[in-house]
C-alpha cells in the first residue's frame, strides 16, 4: 500500500487534529512510522497476523476466510487507509446486492471519522464519501451483469464476498482499472470451487493470496464451533468455517475429473 507523507503545517492547514508523541513532534497518520500501527492505536485494537499482513499487501489481493473471523474490518481498514493516503483516487465498494456493499461502506467510514475525521470534504451519503485529498470511496451493488458500473475509472476495486458475484461483472468492472494502474481487493467465503474468485487462487493468477478460517481467530468461542460441527455436515462446516473450496455438494464427479476428460 503506497503510504504518503505529509508534512505537519499541510497537515493543520487542513484541520486535522494531530496527537504529541514522545519526541515532541506531532504525530499523526501521515507521519507515523507505520500507518497500521497508529491505525491500531487510534481505534484501541490488536490487529490479528494475517489482518496486519494483508493490510501492508501492495497490489492484487484476494482472502478467503472463514465466517466472522475478521474479514471485513481488515478490508474496511485497508481501504480507508488507501484512500487516506493516496491523493486523488477513486475506490470502488461492490456486492452481490446493496447491503453488502454498504455494510462494508459504512465501517470504511466509521474508521475514517476515528483516524481522520477532519479530512471528510462533506456530509457523506448512503453511497459515497468524499475526503479533501481529493479522494473518494463509493459503494455500489454489483447487480446480475455489473451494467451499471460501467462507467467508472477507479484505481481500487474493493469486493465484499466476492464468490457470491456473478461471473458477468468481473468482465464488466475489471477494465475500470485500465488507465490507473489500479488494483483489487477481493475477499469471501468460499462458494464451491469455480469462478473468478475461485481462479484467484491457482498458480497461474496475479494476486496475492491469503487464507484464514474461523478456527483461528482468537475471538471466536471453540464450544460455538464444535455445536457447529455437530450440526452441519463436514462439507459444511469446511466450506463456512475453515474457508476451503469445494465441488458442489451435490456434484457426483470432482472438477478435475470433469477437467481430465
Amino acid at each position: 500500500m503506497t503510504i504518503e507523507t505529509r508534512s505537519s503545517k499541510s497537515l493543520e492547514s487542513m484541520g486535522i487534529t494531530t496527537t504529541q508523541s514522545e519526541h515532541g513532534e506531532k504525530e499523526n497518520l501521515w507521519n507515523a512510522e507505520s500507518a497500521v500501527v497508529y491505525a491500531e492505536k487510534q481505534l484501541g485494537i490488536e490487529l490479528d497476523p494475517w489482518q496486519r499482513d494483508y493490510i501492508n499487501t501492495k497490489g492484487n489481493v484476494a482472502v478467503r476466510a472463514g465466517r466472522q473471523s475478521g474479514k471485513s474490518f481488515a478490508q474496511s481498514l485497508r481501504v480507508a487507509l488507501f484512500a487516506l493516503l493516496n491523493e486523488k483516487t477513486q475506490t470502488l465498494i461492490i456486492g452481490a446486492v446493496d447491503r453488502q456493499s454498504v455494510e462494508l461502506f459504512e465501517k470504511v467510514k466509521a474508521h475514517i471519522f476515528i483516524l481522520a475525521k477532519h479530512m471528510i470534504k462533506k456530509k457523506p451519503t448512503l453511497h459515497k464519501v468524499e475526503l479533501r485529498n481529493g479522494s473518494k470511496i463509493i459503494a455500489l451493488p454489483a447487480g446480475r451483469t455489473g451494467y451499471g458500473l460501467r462507467n467508472y475509472t477507479i484505481h481500487k476495486l474493493v469486493a465484499d464476498e466476492a464468490h457470491y458475484i456473478p461471473e458477468e461483472v468481473w468482465t464488466a468492472v475489471r477494465p475500470m482499472l485500465a488507465t490507473t494502474g489500479g488494483t483489487m481487493d477481493i475477499l469471501s467465503t468460499p462458494r464451491g470451487n469455480i469462478g473468478f474468485f475461485y481462479e484467484a487462487f491457482q498458480r497461474e493468477s496475479d494476486f496475492t493470496t491469503f487464507h484464514t478460517t474461523t478456527e483461528e481467530c482468537p475471538r471466536i468461542d471453540k464450544e460455538f464451533l464444535k455445536l457447529e460441527k455437530k450440526r452441519m455436515t463436514t462439507l459444511q462446516y469446511m466450506q463456512e468455517y475453515e474457508a476451503e473450496f469445494l465441488d458442489s455438494l451435490q456434484q457426483f464427479f470432482t472438477k478435475e475429473l470433469i477437467d481430465s476428460c
